[in-house]
Order: C-alpha cells, then sequence, then structure tokens
C-alpha cells in the first residue's frame, strides 16, 4: 500500500510536502504514511483516492484495478475541491520556479 501511494504521488509530479498541504496536514505526518511508519486513517485513505482519481482497494493492494468506482454526490464535490487544490498546488510551483529562475538570472 505504501509503495501505491508514494508512486502515485510521483506519478503527478507532486512533492509530499504538495500532498500533506492538499490534505490539510504535515509534510512529516504524510511522509509517515508513505514509509508506513503510520498507518493511514480512512478518512486519509478515502481522500487519497479521490485526488489520484482512484479506488481505495487499489490503494490498499486489494485490486490491481486503479479505475475509480461510482461517486456519490459528496464524494464528486469532494473531488472537484481536490482538482481545483492540486490545480493551485501545481500553478504555485511553477510560480515559485520562475521566481528562483528570475532571481538567479539578477544574481548571475
Amino acid at each position: 500500500m505504501y509503495k501505491r501511494i508514494r508512486d502515485l504521488r510521483e506519478d503527478h509530479d507532486l512533492s509530499q510536502k504538495d500532498v500533506a498541504e492538499i490534505l490539510k496536514m504535515s509534510q512529516t505526518g504524510y511522509s509517515k504514511y508513505e514509509t508506513g511508519e503510520n498507518d493511514i486513517p480512512v478518512s486519509v485513505l478515502i481522500r487519497l483516492a479521490l485526488l489520484y482519481n482512484t479506488n481505495t482497494d487499489y490503494l490498499l493492494g486489494i485490486t490491481d484495478s486503479s479505475a475509480p468506482g461510482a461517486l456519490n454526490e459528496s464524494s464528486r464535490a469532494r473531488l472537484e475541491e481536490y482538482r481545483r487544490l492540486l490545480q493551485k498546488v501545481r500553478t504555485d510551483k511553477v510560480l515559485r520556479r520562475m521566481q528562483r529562475a528570475a532571481d538567479r538570472k539578477k544574481q548571475g
């Protein structure tokens, strides 16, 4: 299970800090989920499944099918919220990279 959540995070080009920010937790706390040091609470597991558009059985290693199941209205709303947060995190990353490049250019 832990390898799957790390692989999904990396496949989405996200850092642990990015995912922790989306989940509203610390990077250290999230890191402990990926290493297996801490068990993942069901509520976090559900949020990860929504974030990565997969299903909890896939995250848990019960199935190799990552296709998401049918969502109820509440889950669809949370999925949209996570998509917006994910887009914001990606936009912020690009802006930080651009700022660092501009700063280096000024110094160099």
